[in-house]
């Protein structure tokens, strides 16, 4: 049984993880439409699985899967707190 959907890459720093003994482990965002081969995939667990993955070509940008444009739309975080708000460094007289 072959299971397909779309996803991407989990926009996380540990989403591709290589492990000192050669192996790696790949996590990745599905909504809600993939459900189903979310529950079809966990049928699978210990099961040696063949991959394939390619972009899809009638995704576009705009496809809710893409958070590239949400992170360089994001505002730059800036602290609210301010210099003269800041405790004195120097305590000693």
């Amino acid at each position: 049984m072959a299971v397909t959907f779309l996803a991407t890459i989990a926009m996380i720093g540990s989403a591709i993880q290589i492990a000192g003994d050669g192996g790696c482990r790949i996590k990745f965002d599905i909504d809600d439409s993939g459900m189903d081969a979310v529950i079809a995939l966990s049928a699978m667990r210990g099961q040696l699985l063949t991959v394939t993955v390619e972009p899809d070509k009638q995704a576009g940008t705009d496809n809710g899967y893409s958070n590239q444009d949400k992170l360089a739309q994001r505002k730059e975080r800036k602290s609210e707190r301010r210099a003269a708000e800041s405790p004195p460094t120097d305590t000693c007289s």
